[in-house]
């Protein structure tokens, strides 16, 4: 518990933050981490390596996204480790060390995550904002792209929902408090708990103006297979800002259960919310795990370029010669 409690505390955290976003920035710019990354990515997507000269304009993008996310993240995390400073170190306000290292580490993860989507995002719409194909040579679609051709309906609407995990848990903690006399359902509802659940719906707004004006951006490209790479870096943007409220929305919400289980004076509630909780875990262990069976990565290509379609890429005449899985 006392490393836990050292590897939590916040100048730790500013420090390992600092030295992580720096080496991390350094390390993804190395030649042979960019073509890695991007041929992982390829593979994930279904697509094409792109030859040259779309090779490095996208593996250029896929560098600046990944810097972006690992810089972001670090800043989440130095901004919570500020915050942390502020209230004072973890178990000094009601001495249960167990109990606030259990919160604090779920408001560093909710941090990390905010900040690795803001990044994400940062760098997608600077992206969709560079250069653009010769004259006469760009492609457009006929109708506008919306949020479901880039994130998968159970990603999509699960991330939604968990937003209002800590409204939930604490509006379920304001049930209880009425049926108990250890706690006063007054008791309850204090700045820091009222924050924890408007965080996520307030994340889940914004999430939303974001992905709208992402959408918004123009994409500009000269074939097919590079609008469908335009799309591949599009979608990945997407689902970072989509994923984003779900974090912060699913952190603070555990962060609440966990809160009220040490505190709210009655073993048998307090066994109930921890149940609650592991249930929680649970359940969102098994949505996890069918979205990921369901490659959300590649839901772009079932919306936008399914394969019985005569510009599917790599069917096509523009598929670059060269491309391979």
């Amino acid at each position: 518990m006392e490393l836990l409690s050292l590897l939590l505390s916040p100048l730790v955290l500013l420090a390992l933050a600092a030295v992580y976003a720096v080496g991390s920035s350094l390390i993804r710019r190395r030649p042979a981490v960019r073509r890695r990354a991007l041929v992982r990515f390829a593979r994930r997507v279904d697509l094409p390596l792109p030859d040259a000269p779309l090779w490095a304009p996208v593996e250029a993008a896929l560098t600046r996204r990944n810097v972006a996310v690992d810089l972001g993240a670090q800043i989440g995390i130095a901004a919570a480790a500020v915050v942390g400073l502020m209230l004072g170190h973890p178990g000094g306000r009601t001495g249960d060390i167990g109990a606030e290292l259990g919160l604090w580490g779920m408001v560093v993860v909710g941090a990390s995550v905010a900040g690795a989507a803001t990044g994400s995002a940062w760098a997608g719409a600077r992206d969709a904002r560079r250069g653009a194909p010769a004259p006469g040579s760009r492609l457009a679609r006929p109708t506008a792209s919306v949020i479901t051709d880039y994130v998968a309906p159970l990603e999509l609407w699960s991330a939604r929902l968990m937003a209002f995990a800590a409204a939930g848990a604490l509006a379920l903690g304001l049930v209880i408090a009425t049926g108990v006399d250890t706690v006063a359902p007054a008791e309850l509802l204090h700045i820091g708990t009222v924050l924890a659940a408007v965080v996520g719906p307030m994340a889940l707004w914004l999430g939303v103006v974001t992905e709208r004006r992402l959408l918004d951006l123009p994409q500009t490209a000269a074939s097919t297979f590079e609008l469908a790479w335009s799309d591949a870096l599009r979608a990945q943007v997407l689902r970072d800002v989509v994923n984003a409220p779900l974090a912060i929305g699913v952190s603070t919400g555990f962060a609440l259960l966990m809160a009220a289980s040490f505190g709210v004076g009655d073993p048998t509630i307090a066994n109930g919310l921890l149940g609650l909780l592991g249930a929680g875990v649970l359940g969102l262990a098994v949505v996890g795990i069918a979205s990921s069976a369901s490659k959300p990565q590649r839901h772009f290509r079932q919306r936008l370029w399914p394969r019985d379609g005569a510009s599917y890429p790599g069917v096509g005449s523009d598929r670059p010669a060269g491309g391979s899985h």
